[in-house]
């Protein structure tokens, strides 16, 4: 009986070691992309600076 109520909380704790790592998985994912995006964001700036400036718009500050 005690080693059945052992297996159970094994078990369980067992899933919930699982549903952690696919939740961190899934946070890094997450995080990989955020990143992704603001740097491509920071480099569409850059652009747009570099290009304003080349048109005379160079008293501008960002």
């Amino acid at each position: 009986m005690a080693r059945d109520a052992l297996q159970l909380v094994y078990e369980q704790r067992e899933k919930q070691v699982e549903q952690a790592l696919y939740a961190y998985q899934k946070s890094q994912k997450m995080l990989f992309e955020q990143r992704k995006q603001l740097q491509n964001l920071s480099q569409y700036r850059q652009q747009y600076i570099s290009q304003l400036t080349a048109k005379g718009g160079g008293a501008i500050h960002l």
